[in-house]
């Protein structure tokens, strides 16, 4: 999975139709794309942050390509927002469950992804929002599309990885944002295996699972495989660095980082496509 964010999209659209000088690339590689365009507000409703040819060019090219469109709703509002946030996820919950439903069926969209971030210490509203994922899932659900969730990579800030077993049942998929500060050679939370362990613990099977990467970065990380793309790919396709191979989101569709848009890159992504599904 990838992301088209508010910014950059006309270097995404570039980069989602490059090729890579081999056989795969973004448009028959990519499973999932989020608009990341709907920028949530208080009384439950959002607002488009995008002209609307955009979304739609995003729309077309997921559908001719059989790459799954998300609405993706997010709170960046002067900094991640989580008082504006979990005044709609609360106080107007039936509103904004109502409302993403109206847009999946208005653009013909596959499902949503929620982008909700807070960065408080604790676990502030963790019930109320995982009353509003559980719902957001069970309507979506009932209308035939999926929800994902994305989620910081340990205990801090909100949501986290001390609350994705509040989703399960609902969300199809959660994706760890952890991104350059996740590889195969990591200690503890950083390391690959150990954020595949937490999701497979809270009841997850590895297919609904995605490892943040970086597409703004060509090298991070230490140990492993190498800090090269190639070889963080390799280490989630490796029982050596987790216990199942690995799904992966990437933000964002810019692919700007060096050799991201490389032959080896793609191969490597298309056997992770190849894996058993959600």
């Amino acid at each position: 999975m990838t992301w088209v964010p508010p910014y950059g999209r006309e270097t995404c659209k570039i980069s989602l139709q490059a090729g890579t000088g081999g056989v795969y690339n973004p448009a028959n590689t990519l499973t999932r794309i989020g608009g990341q365009f709907w920028q949530i507000q208080p009384d439950g409703t959002t607002i488009l942050q995008v002209p609307e040819k955009d979304v739609r060019w995003v729309a077309d090219y997921c559908r001719s390509n059989g790459i799954k469109f998300l609405i993706c709703v997010y709170n960046y509002i002067d900094g991640w927002n989580w008082q504006v946030a979990s005044s709609a996820f609360i106080r107007n919950r039936a509103s904004l469950v109502d409302h993403l439903a109206d847009l999946v069926g208005r653009w013909g969209a596959d499902g949503v992804d929620v982008d909700i971030e807070g960065t408080a210490g604790g676990n502030p509203d963790r019930r109320e929002f995982a009353v509003f994922i559980q719902e957001l899932g069970s309507r979506l659900h009932s209308m035939g599309k999926e929800l994902t969730v994305d989620f910081f990579s340990y205990y801090w800030n909100q949501p986290n990885m001390n609350w994705i077993g509040d989703w399960k049942g609902f969300a199809d998929g959660i994706n760890t944002m952890g991104y350059e500060a996740l590889f195969g050679g990591g200690a503890g939370w950083q390391a690959y295996r150990w954020q595949q362990d937490a999701a497979i613990a809270a009841g997850y099977v590895p297919g609904q699972f995605s490892m943040g990467m970086p597409s703004w970065l060509g090298e991070w990380g230490s140990g492993g495989l190498g800090i090269d793309i190639v070889s963080h790919i390799n280490e989630l396709l490796s029982g050596r660095y987790n216990r199942f191979p690995t799904s992966l989101c990437i933000w964002d569709a810019q692919f700007s980082g060096t050799g991201w848009l490389s032959a080896g890159v793609w191969n490597g992504l298309h056997k992770l496509k190849k894996l058993p599904s959600r």
